[in-house]
């Protein structure tokens, strides 16, 4: 088990004594990568979010989660998914990730609620009620 743990200095993280895990627009390419290739357990879900909010672009941040997506997700990926676009403050880009989730094919009602729940962080009249269409169709 222990090669099969995430190991974030070996995948293009960057570790600043002062601040701590880093991780910038050039790293997330590389964050998108490792996010497909394994189970992240909890610890590994922490450090991921704390390196996708040290991303400061929204479209990457979105990038990022959206790989997450990527495979057949579970209901765990989908609700850390759904906790991290907290960290994006774009309501356009916001809205286009809760839209990947709720287009995934999770019918769980803690998913739906997480996802609700996440669109009324939106500010956008539009963007919200896009989110809201799809999740209410």
């Amino acid at each position: 088990m222990e090669d099969r743990r995430w190991r974030m200095k070996d995948r293009g993280w960057r570790i600043d004594e002062d601040r701590g895990l880093r991780s910038t627009t050039r790293c997330a390419p590389s964050i998108s990568k490792e996010s497909t290739r394994f189970a992240l357990d909890q610890a590994a879900q922490n450090a991921y979010l704390d390196a996708v909010a040290s991303i400061s672009s929204d479209y990457e941040k979105g990038r990022v989660l959206s790989a997450l997506l990527k495979k057949e997700p579970g209901k765990e990926t989908l609700l850390f998914t759904l906790k991290s676009a907290s960290t994006i403050s774009s309501d356009y880009e916001k809205a286009q990730l809760l839209l990947k989730v709720a287009h995934s094919s999770s019918n769980d009602d803690a998913v739906r609620t997480a996802l609700v729940e996440a669109a009324r962080t939106i500010s956008s009249e539009y963007e919200r009620g896009r989110v809201w269409s799809a999740v209410f169709k």
